[in-house]
């Protein structure tokens, strides 16, 4: 089943590079921005057909987990944008001061994005008066990096 996902995903990540790559597209930064989050999105789809077929292992036992040395900095900037972009479709606002010295983690950078991802879509999906103000913030913290994401949301 998974593979008949895949297929339409791979379709889409090549039209999504012909796009981008097209210069009338990179003269335009908005659409420019708007190829980006193409890609970014795709690969995310990507991510959840993977995410199923980690599911299937978690239920036998087999999960591993794929950790590596990632630059925190370096994965929310490749987040942000589309988050950004529904953010200010609801006329909300994302602050975020990355102030880490030290952003390098040990963490499994698949699963670490979907979480990212879940709990920024919950501070736009719970917000108050449906106008999401949402502040993501890195500092170092205890020879450690913390990483906290806050919203003025309902509670959940």
């Amino acid at each position: 089943m998974t593979h008949e996902f895949k297929t339409p995903i791979s379709t889409i990540k090549v039209a999504a590079d012909v796009f981008a790559g097209n210069p009338l597209i990179q003269s335009d930064s908005r659409l420019s921005k708007y190829a980006q989050i193409m890609r970014e999105q795709n690969n995310r789809l990507n991510t959840q057909v993977e995410k199923v077929l980690q599911i299937t292992r978690i239920d036998k036992n087999t999960l591993e987990l794929n950790l590596e040395v990632i630059n925190l900095h370096e994965l929310l900037e490749t987040i942000l944008p589309s988050i950004q972009v529904k953010i200010e479709g609801q006329e909300g606002s994302l602050e975020q001061t990355l102030d880490a010295k030290q952003p390098y983690i040990k963490a499994d950078t698949l699963h670490l994005t979907n979480i990212i991802h879940n709990l920024l879509d919950n501070a736009i999906k719970y917000c108050k008066d449906n106008k999401p103000e949402v502040v993501v913030t890195t500092e170092d913290w205890q020879n450690c990096v913390r990483l906290t994401i806050t919203d003025k949301g309902i509670v959940i």
